[in-house]
């Protein structure tokens, strides 16, 4: 009876320790670990250094530009049936509701499963809601894991994609990862030379063929202008890459079609000669019977 009665205190005493064991692990990770002192919070340890400081510079960036704050936060493990309640717990504790200006959005990462939970705040919750969205984000697989940054980079262009698809304003990491990740270029080196090639083309087609070669100078000048920028904005719209376009690529395009377009309209009466066969230029037209022959 007393080598029973010591293993029952044994046990029990081994018991209550665990559980006070698992109850302090708990407390740690609701409590100090749910405070949030940036935009890129590694507790895993997971992400090298420099990639880390790195991305809290383009992402503070971002803010600033777009007005929407995102949110990395990397932890090792986590379990399904708490992890609603952690992410509740990282809003409350930190009121990212309020952390930009335009949204918020929570990114989790959990490095032992490879999860990837995105919780936007109540101000953009409508853009995630599509079945497209969550297709966009995905668990990182195996072959991911071992290049954590690119895996990262690649979930950053997603959320971005589904917070604006038009514009692109989270720079380029500067540090060197193990496979370099490069968002393509495509789109702006398209839209370079096709702005003024586009202005020029719509502005000679409303001279030549529409009602708007009778307006007045002005009148050319606005129609001419106005939709030469709105034909190569649907056109940056139809050939932009994932993630959108560079502001400044896009504002250069429409500025660009704008000015082309308005000025081959304003300057028609240098360029376009209104001619019919058989009559010089200058001459007046007198029908039926003029053109003829």
């Amino acid at each position: 009876m007393p080598l029973l009665h010591r293993w029952i205190t044994q046990f029990v005493v081994a018991f209550f320790a665990l559980l006070s064991t698992f109850g302090t692990s708990l407390h740690a990770l609701s409590g100090e670990s749910a405070h949030l002192s940036a935009l890129v919070n590694d507790s895993s340890s997971s992400l090298r250094f420099d990639y880390a400081n790195d991305l809290e510079l383009r992402l503070r960036r971002f803010k600033e530009r777009s007005g929407y704050a995102i949110v990395i936060v990397v932890i090792p493990s986590g379990e399904n049936e708490r992890i609603s309640e952690l992410i509740s717990r990282f809003f409350a504790a930190n009121n990212l509701e309020q952390w930009g200006l335009a949204g918020t959005v929570l990114v989790l990462i959990t490095v032992q499963e490879g999860w990837v939970i995105v919780e936007p705040s109540q101000k953009i919750e409508k853009k995630f809601l599509t079945t497209w969205a969550a297709e966009r984000i995905e668990n990182i697989s195996e072959s991911e894991s071992a290049y954590r940054e690119i895996a990262l980079e690649r979930r950053l262009q997603a959320v971005i994609e589904i917070i604006d698809p038009w514009l692109y304003e989270l720079d380029s990491p500067s540090a060197k990862l193990d496979f370099a990740f490069s968002r393509s270029p495509t789109a702006e080196i398209i839209l370079f030379p096709m702005a003024p090639v586009l202005g020029l083309m719509v502005g000679a087609a409303l001279m030549a063929f529409t009602f708007a070669g009778g307006l007045r100078a002005s009148g050319r000048f606005l129609v001419c202008g106005f939709v030469g920028c709105l034909i190569t904005v649907v056109g940056a719209f139809l050939i932009r890459q994932r993630g959108g376009i560079a502001p400044g690529m896009l504002y250069y395009s429409a500025g660009m079609s704008f000015i082309i377009s308005a000025l081959v309209g304003v300057l028609k009466p240098f360029w376009f000669v209104e001619t019919v066969r058989g009559r010089k230029p200058g001459e007046k037209m007198h029908p039926p019977f003029f053109g003829r022959g």
